[in-house]
């Protein structure tokens, strides 16, 4: 229940749009520091890639086939 809750709510969300709408155009600086701190923990976080993980390849697979998993190499520099 409290998950479903917690998904409906979004309390990142929230914290971002009244640090927006009260910090930024409003002019309370509680509001901007924390919509800040929000906002740069996530820019943070996706710079060093902690997002959703990318599918690489999808198929279907019939009976009798498999499938092998290897690692593949890195992109980017900062993920090595």
């Amino acid at each position: 229940m409290f998950g479903s809750l917690f998904r409906i709510l979004r309390p990142i969300r929230l914290i971002k749009r009244k640090g927006i709408t009260a910090g930024l155009f409003g002019g309370d600086r509680k509001w901007l520091a924390l919509g800040g701190i929000v906002f740069l923990g996530g820019r943070i976080k996706s710079l060093f890639g902690f997002g959703e993980p990318e599918a690489v390849y999808i198929e279907e697979l019939k009976p009798g086939e498999r499938l092998v998993v290897a690692h593949a190499e890195a992109r980017r520099r900062r993920r090595r």
